[in-house]
């Protein structure tokens, strides 16, 4: 009868290979960063990076790229928050080690990507050594004003602001300076909102659901 029947779909359901699933999201979005959360998205299914990350999958090198597209694309999704713009990947595997080792890899793989390249890389490195020296002669000229308010000699008004906006311009530039550091270094662990995730339960097959209808059926 229909028991019977949902018993033996239960047990059928036992011995099917498990999917799990794990889940990472990093923040991709950077001022001035031509590295978008959609580029990464596209990036992380791009032949270049599922190719690297396919004998973490279990995969054979031997395959053509398009096979290694067609299998990973399976187990492989990503998406981007339309508000936050976290991107969210999500790899799947028979195992939950696996899924999380297999979503680790390929954060691994697309982090590299994310460095600036060409003019890019060269007008970005122009400018850090650009704003580099103009902090530094900034900072010395602090430290005089600094030297000359803390003596008491003849210090005027004019001076105090002088000191005042030369501190508010320093810090500001030493922010444009660490930004411009992490553009040329690319994402990295810091970036990282969610790391992988190691499932608890396998998303199917979903034993019950079979049980239930193999049962109504």
């Amino acid at each position: 009868g229909p028991l019977v029947a949902g018993l033996l779909v239960y047990g059928i359901s036992c011995v099917i290979p498990k999917t799990y699933q794990s889940r990472s999201t990093i923040q991709v979005e950077r001022p001035g960063s031509n590295f978008t959360a959609p580029v990464a998205a596209s990036l992380a299914l791009s032949a270049d990076v599922l190719r690297q990350i396919a004998p973490v999958a279990g995969l054979d090198e031997g395959l053509s790229a398009e096979e290694i597209y067609k299998q990973l694309s399976k187990r492989i999704t990503v998406s981007v928050g339309k508000q936050d713009k976290l991107l969210t990947i999500s790899t799947q595997a028979h195992t939950p080690e696996n899924a999380e080792k297999l979503n680790q890899a390929l954060l691994d793989t697309l982090f590299p990507f994310s460095k600036p390249r060409g003019t890019e890389k060269a007008q970005l490195e122009l400018q850090l050594a650009t704003e580099t020296k103009r902090l530094q002669d900034s900072t010395q000229l602090e430290q005089e004003t600094s030297a000359n308010l803390a003596s008491g000699k003849s210090v005027s008004e004019a001076t105090s602001r002088l000191y005042g906006e030369l501190l508010a311009a320093n810090t500001t530039r030493q922010r444009a300076i660490l930004e411009m550091q992490r553009r040329l270094d690319g994402l990295d662990s810091d970036d990282i909102v969610q790391s992988p995730t190691t499932p608890e339960e396998a998303i199917k097959p979903k034993k019950a659901l079979l049980t239930i209808g193999a049962a109504v059926a």
